[in-house]
């Protein structure tokens, strides 16, 4: 009588893999809330960056950053989700171009039914409650609303209460000057330019620690937008002026943000309205 025999195997691939140095960065910038791009010898800004350049075959170097705002250029719906997709309820699958990039970036678009989703619509990255460094940090894409004046408050992040980094105070002895009209303008969190022009707004570091912000703009095509100093150092209660400058476009409106981000990965937000 003839036996089998037998053993049990454990079959598994006892290894970690790193990210690298590209899709590494890519992730560290998702944590932080930024979106960060490859540019390829062709001129191509593609999200996320390749590892190597497809024409020049050689490891990526340049690196930017995109808005996470863009616009749809293809979708599908999905109207039955399967396991393990973003949604347990009907969503869009689009391809997106992030302001500033040129290459599509496919993720899925909360929505509740087709009609709400359209080729040319502008949406944004509506991202996860807590980031970790994983694609996941993007936890959809979302309409974007009419424009920064219609935006609301946007999502409160409880965690991020208690170490808000920068904000923009305003004296009340500031008020009374501006409703009596001996002051020009406030110290607001929103700017608005008539077609060209130049604003300041003074920031104050409210953390514990000496943090470096780096400043810059977000959303703008058709109108030059720069904010100056590129990067400040604030200690605990220590404040500084800002310059944002706004070149003339091609007269139409737009719209878009200034945005201050720090070193522990706070973010702080101006939305900049550029009417004709």
């Amino acid at each position: 009588m003839s036996r089998t025999l037998s053993a049990p195997v454990t079959v598994a691939f006892d290894y970690t893999r790193s990210t690298g140095p590209v899709l590494g960065r890519f992730l560290t910038g998702l944590r932080d809330g930024v979106v960060v791009a490859g540019r390829t010898s062709d001129g191509q800004v593609v999200v996320p960056p390749p590892e190597y350049d497809p024409v020049t075959h050689q490891a990526l170097e340049d690196f930017v950053e995109v808005s996470p705002i863009g616009t749809v250029s293809s979708w599908t719906w999905v109207p039955e989700p399967v396991k393990h997709q973003p949604f347990d309820r009907p969503f869009a699958y689009v391809l997106v171009t992030f302001d500033g990039a040129t290459k599509p970036f496919l993720h899925a678009l909360d929505v509740s039914s087709p009609d709400e989703v359209s080729t040319g619509m502008r949406v944004r990255v509506r991202w996860a409650e807590e980031r970790v460094g994983a694609i996941t940090d993007i936890a959809c894409l979302e309409p974007l609303p009419a424009g920064v004046l219609d935006a609301g408050a946007g999502r409160v992040r409880v965690q991020a209460v208690d170490s808000p980094g920068l904000v923009l105070g305003i004296d009340p002895a500031d008020y009374r000057e501006w409703l009596e009209g001996d002051r020009l303008g406030l110290n607001t969190t929103s700017l608005v330019v008539r077609g060209e022009g130049t604003l300041t707004r003074t920031v104050t570091n409210v953390g514990r620690r000496a943090r470096y912000f780096s400043t810059s703009s977000a959303g703008f095509e058709r109108h030059d937008v720069t904010v100056t100093p590129a990067a400040l150092r604030l200690g605990p209660g220590e404040s500084a002026r800002i310059t944002v400058r706004v070149a003339r476009g091609d007269g139409t409106q737009e719209d878009g943000a200034v945005l201050l981000r720090g070193g522990a990965g706070t973010r702080t937000r101006l939305p900049l309205l550029v009417t004709r």
